[in-house]
């Protein structure tokens, strides 16, 4: 058994549990079968809690992390902005990590990747990123380019990527979006 800190969550049994709460503190324990995990793309980021601090879980145990959701007071809550951490899969079953611009491309499937403008100084002006993440990746201009002097020196100049229109998600065992030439 994993135990969780769930800042502000009550179960609706919870005798303790009014309207008028502002998320106060419980500890909760999750079995096992709700964390475990054997890649990333099993595990989810509930996006909203108090406190701001995301669980992760498997697909299994959203359901039941959107029911304590539910059960807090949500004028004592915030939400963690779209895409801000990513679930993970580690040893100890799904964990929340912070999104990085070396995550923004992570995915499980074809249909999560998109198209996004990119600056980089071999010459391509787009890129692949998971669409979860379209919203932080705006939100941070220097994940839109690349121009390190002393790597883009010994760099050659990069296909063409005016033509591409798609991206597809690849890679063992760490997936993660390509452009589709």
């Amino acid at each position: 058994m994993k135990t969780w800190v769930l800042l502000g969550f009550f179960a609706l049994s919870s005798p303790a549990f009014s309207a008028a709460s502002h998320c106060p503190f419980e500890t909760e324990t999750l079995p096992d079968t709700l964390t475990d995990c054997k890649r990333d793309s099993d595990c989810r980021i509930v996006s909203t809690s108090c406190k701001n601090d995301p669980m992760a879980v498997n697909v299994q145990g959203v359901g039941k992390a959107k029911k304590y959701l539910r059960d807090c007071n949500p004028k004592g809550c915030g939400s963690i902005p779209a895409g801000k951490y990513t679930a993970v899969c580690t040893d100890e079953g799904c964990e929340s990590e912070e999104m990085t611009a070396e995550k923004v491309d992570h995915c499980s499937k074809d249909s999560d990747c998109i198209l996004v403008p990119y600056q980089h100084c071999c010459g391509s002006t787009k890129k692949a990123i998971n669409r979860l993440h379209k919203a932080l990746y705006e939100a941070h201009p220097e994940w839109q380019r690349f121009d390190d002097p002393g790597k883009c020196a010994v760099m050659g100049l990069c296909p063409s990527d005016s033509g591409v229109t798609k991206a597809k998600c690849v890679g063992h065992p760490v997936m993660h979006c390509e452009l589709q030439f």
